[in-house]
């Protein structure tokens, strides 16, 4: 597989069974990196869409009753 071509995949699942697959070195770093990208766009969005003020109410369903 060509680099272009790991490049092009975008579904961390292909490659992560990339990685754990019997694949040549140089393949193994593009699959590498192409992790790490996808990972770091996803914190990043995680991130951005994270509002500090936002609160959430915390509410026990086992002792709603009692209240």
């Amino acid at each position: 597989m060509t680099s272009e071509q790991i490049f092009a995949i975008r579904d961390l699942s292909v490659l992560y069974k990339m990685w754990s697959s019997n694949i040549p070195d140089s393949e193994k770093i593009d699959v590498a990196s192409m992790i790490d990208r996808i990972e770091a766009y996803n914190r990043a969005k995680a991130k951005a869409n994270y509002n500090q003020n936002e609160v959430k109410d915390i509410i026990n369903v086992k002792y709603k009753g009692i209240l």
